[in-house]
């Protein structure tokens, strides 16, 4: 598993963020406006 994000990211296929990308909006700024 060189991509464990990815194993988690169903929904975000093509984002670097891994698919809880929700909850670490609220802590971090992302790069993408959601």
């Amino acid at each position: 598993m060189p991509a464990p994000v990815s194993a988690t990211a169903p929904t975000a296929p093509s984002a670097p963020t891994p698919e809880p990308d929700e909850e670490k909006e609220q802590s971090i700024p992302l790069p993408f406006p959601q």
